[in-house]
């Protein structure tokens, strides 16, 4: 297990009414729908979930660690559901499936036209460190909007460091350290699998930083991508996985990748800086891109 140290400056005080949930719950997976805040003396092992709207949750530097369980902090509620004012900040987050996910279950489902009613709003994910996901370490999943990203150290990650689900909008991405990412999924190490009785050795590339899979007016700004396995951003169109093998899996992808500002980030390492409409591309898209002082339209 490694020792992970909070971003930025060490947590203040909970807010005023705040309640503790305290080491007695560190094996269960407590639901969270009043603000709180973790005991850090204890490993949180089962994460966590929030459910309601107007809350924060400080994890006060508390170390979540589950390298067996699927989310460390889930933020989730039905497609009737709105959330909104939600705030996560000060957690150390390790080992889970998706470190943090933000899901509205059931979203395979909406009929188009009606995808943003109960629509996500002001949800902050803020100083806090992700380590060694074994997928995605941030996930935002389909048609959840308004998110914002920001004063993350994300590293480690199987697949990508970040994931904007199809559909998913108007997020915002700002001020994070993106770093080592994406080397387990279709990784540059070798990987072993069976194909009708045959044992086949596959080498891939990995996975990237960001990935903006079909997700449309999310702002991209300041971050720092260092060492991503296969780069630092990818905008794409996913065409839909599963639809013979999996079909219960499969959903319809309506949207493009359109409509994104990214500005002012920096990238070193890794095989690629931005790549717009790359191999899971099949649509075109209209991209609004800034580097320094490069201002460029694409279609």
């Amino acid at each position: 297990m490694a020792v992970i140290a909070a971003v930025g400056p060490a947590a203040a005080d909970p807010e005023p009414g705040s309640q503790l949930i305290d080491c007695s719950h560190a094996d269960e997976r407590p639901e969270i729908t009043v603000t709180s805040h973790l005991d850090p003396s204890c490993t949180w092992t089962r994460g966590v979930r929030i459910t309601a709207s107007n809350v924060t949750l400080d994890c006060q530097g508390a170390h979540l660690y589950g390298p067996t369980n699927q989310r460390g902090v889930e933020i989730t509620a039905p497609t009737d559901t709105a959330l909104s004012n939600i705030t996560v900040r000060n957690c150390n987050i390790e080992g889970f499936l998706n470190n943090i996910r933000i899901i509205r279950e059931g979203f395979r489902d909406l009929a188009e036209g009606v995808e943003y009613d109960h629509a996500f709003s002001n949800i902050v994910i803020e100083d806090s460190t992700l380590l060694n996901s074994r997928g995605v370490g941030i996930f935002v999943d389909g048609y959840v909007t308004g998110v914002t990203i920001r004063r993350l150290h994300i590293e480690g990650s199987g697949s990508s460091g970040i994931y904007l689900e199809h559909g998913s909008k108007d997020n915002v991405v700002d001020d994070n350290d993106v770093v080592n990412n994406g080397f387990n999924e279709n990784g540059p190490f070798w990987q072993l699998f069976d194909q009708s009785g045959l044992d086949i050795w596959f080498w891939g590339t990995g996975r990237e930083g960001l990935s903006i899979d079909d997700s449309r007016f999310n702002t991209v700004t300041n971050n720092r991508f260092s060492g991503n396995s296969y780069g630092g951003i990818f905008l794409f169109k996913n065409c839909g996985e599963f639809v013979n093998l999996r079909p219960e899996r499969w959903w319809h992808r309506r949207y493009g990748a359109d409509g994104n500002l990214i500005a002012n980030n920096t990238f070193t390492g890794g095989r690629n800086g931005v790549w717009i409409g790359h191999q899971f591309a099949c649509k075109a898209l209209r991209v609004v891109l800034t580097i320094g002082c490069t201002h460029l339209v694409l279609r």
